[in-house]
């Protein structure tokens, strides 16, 4: 029997092969598997190729199923049913069986049976409590238009929007917005924060 576990980010994913003694034979990565991000089929896409990979690392034959594959990945609470509905049919020997929970999830029963809290910061952020009941409570993970404070998209975004209303004359930055301001045009390779375009061309507007 070989099982997979694969632990979907917004930016990475990551998964492990095992055997039923919980020898780990192969390990795999990944770019983004939250469907939310980059939608369904895409997301399914990328686990099957995740999957494949890790079992050819395995010497697992592609034609014999995993026995089961569990998945924790941002963004896995709805939709769940249709991403393995189609898993089973685009490649009927990839896995016997799968289980989708949230990133919170996995991240829980791998430390214990018995509940717990985590508390998720990557790209975005989430926090669970589960009770020894299983009754389970939630806060953020709303994703980085409404929410996911102090996950490294809202830094980020929260740096540049400093740089720009300093600049603009809006708000006074907290702190010195200098060393941020450079980053940001090195990042971009512009020489000033502001270009003007046309048709064909680009040019600096001097500030």
């Amino acid at each position: 029997m070989y099982f997979a576990g694969i632990e979907g980010g917004a930016t990475t994913s990551h998964i492990v092969i095992t055997n039923e003694g919980g020898e780990i034979l192969s390990r795999s990565d990944g770019p983004s598997t939250n469907h939310w991000m980059v939608g369904v089929d895409e997301c399914q896409a990328r686990i099957m190729k995740m999957i494949q990979d890790a079992k050819q690392k395995a010497g697992i034959n592609l034609d014999i199923p995993l026995t089961s594959v569990g998945l924790s990945l941002s963004g896995g609470e709805k939709d769940m049913d249709v991403i393995i509905d189609n898993l089973h049919k685009k490649d009927q020997h990839l896995s016997k069986s799968y289980h989708i929970y949230n990133d919170t999830q996995g991240s829980i029963f791998s430390a214990s049976n018995k509940g717990g809290m985590v508390m998720i910061a990557g790209t975005g952020t989430n926090c669970r409590v589960v009770n020894p009941d299983g009754s389970t409570y939630n806060c953020g993970g709303w994703g980085h238009l409404l929410g996911d404070e102090a996950g490294a998209y809202w830094i980020s975004n929260r740096a540049i929007k400093y740089v720009f209303d300093a600049d603009d004359n809006l708000e006074h930055p907290p702190a010195d917005v200098s060393t941020v301001r450079k980053l940001m045009l090195s990042h971009y390779k512009l020489p000033q924060r502001q270009v003007t375009c046309s048709v064909g061309t680009c040019s600096v507007k001097q500030e």
